[in-house]
């Protein structure tokens, strides 16, 4: 299982997880990550009047934990989600 923490301004809890799907889709370069691959999704906290800071839990692929090489330079990634 992997938890993580991240944030959002998305204020409505269903577009937080749809947005975090998209975040972890792209990270894990996993196309077939979806809402369903998630366990456990809920808010910690309101960080600010716009910002809130959310838990996601899930199992991590197998096809991801087994992967010898990235498929994409992290760098690459890392570009990709400033965008």
């Amino acid at each position: 299982m992997v938890h993580v923490y991240g944030f959002t301004h998305e204020g409505d809890k269903e577009k937080a997880r749809v947005f975090f799907v998209e975040r972890l889709r792209k990270a894990m370069d996993f196309p077939e990550f979806s809402a369903h691959s998630i366990e456990c999704f809920h808010q910690i906290r309101d960080v600010s009047p716009t910002s809130r800071m959310y838990s996601v839990t899930f199992r991590l692929p197998q096809e991801v934990a087994l992967l010898k090489q990235a498929k994409r330079p992290i760098d690459q990634l890392e570009e990709e989600a400033k965008v």
